[in-house]
């Protein structure tokens, strides 16, 4: 069946972050999905409206690499 190639399996993803802080300012950064790791988080089979039979299956990928600064600012 061409849809079993979208079967989910286990996978492991690793996250970094690191803050700054002065007392009102703090600046970030992250990364997340350290090792770029490719991995489906869900599926499920979309049903021909006719018969009701999967005709193709959505999925939901993880994130790729993603890497960011983030600036947090306290008012008083």
């Amino acid at each position: 069946n061409r849809l079993d190639k979208y079967q989910l399996g286990g996978y492991t993803a690793a996250d970094l972050n690191a803050d700054v802080s002065n007392g009102r300012y703090t600046i970030g950064l992250y990364v997340k999905n350290v090792t770029d790791k490719k991995a489906f988080l869900t599926s499920q089979d979309v049903p021909d409206g006719l018969t009701n039979a999967p005709i193709e299956r959505e999925a939901v990928v993880l994130r790729p690499r993603t890497i960011g600064v983030s600036i947090d600012v306290k008012f008083q």
